[in-house]
């Protein structure tokens, strides 16, 4: 659902310079002009939830027809929008007579989505997943026996940095502290294979690892990733976007 907000009532929204003059409202006018924004933007979600549903009806007219079928039941909607006064708004579309479920953090391809379109769902979960298999790196280290740090090495870069690396064309723009937190995850896994404390600092640790850190290689793999969409042409929906 696009959810359109309009900052001004209709009346005054066409007057030239109104941007200007808003801060100097006073405060009964000024909550004149919230009611009329928070009014508008439901009648607006109403009329679209009531378009969409139609579209809706109309594609399972359509499946129908071509022998097709829709499963209500692993369908769900979700909201996406930067508003706060909309986090708690629960559309209702109905598919085949039956409500959809409504799931505030869907997974599209295992990529988890948030309604604020700011991947601190997806960063979260690949965090949780990379400490699980911390875990198992630790197992196979040992204190008294275990891998060499050859056989560490490479069970990181196989089994734990493609989950820390999944999605990072998309939640490469995510805030620095998200993107600290991964980091984070990548050098336990260091201190790990090096069999350094955690007092050793973290340069050390990473030179003795040599192993690229995660905003580097992004850094290298991100161009080579755009190429590669780039080469495909016009036939490819993605490469079609960015050559457009």
């Amino acid at each position: 659902m696009i959810q359109r907000q309009t900052l001004f009532t209709p009346q005054e929204k066409g007057r030239k310079g109104t941007r200007d003059k808003v801060p100097r409202l006073r405060w009964n006018s000024w909550q004149k002009h919230v009611r009329s924004m928070s009014v508008t933007t439901i009648i607006v979600s109403c009329i679209e939830e009531r378009d969409l549903n139609k579209t809706l009806h109309h594609l399972e007219k359509f499946a129908n027809k071509h022998k097709l079928e829709f499963n209500p039941q692993k369908s769900e909607t979700c909201l996406f929008t930067i508003d706060k006064k909309l986090y708690k708004m629960r559309p209702k579309f109905i598919l085949k007579e039956q409500q959809l479920q409504y799931n505030k953090h869907p997974k599209y391809l295992c990529y988890t989505l948030d309604p604020e379109i700011n991947s601190s769902k997806h960063i979260e979960e690949v965090i949780r997943k990379g400490r699980d298999r911390l875990k198992i790196l630790k197992y196979i280290s040992g204190r008294e026996w275990g891998a060499d740090a050859t056989t560490l090495k490479l069970t990181y870069t196989s089994l734990i940095r493609p989950i820390l690396e999944y999605g990072y064309q998309i939640y490469g723009t995510a805030s620095e502290t998200n993107l600290k937190s991964l980091e984070r995850i990548q050098l336990s896994a260091y201190r790990i294979i090096t069999g350094l404390r955690n007092t050793c600092p973290n340069d050390i640790v990473l030179y003795e690892a040599d192993i690229m850190p995660l905003k580097d290689r992004k850094s290298y793999n991100l161009p080579k990733y755009i190429n590669k969409i780039k080469s495909y042409g016009n036939k490819h929906r993605t490469s079609k976007y960015i050559l457009n």
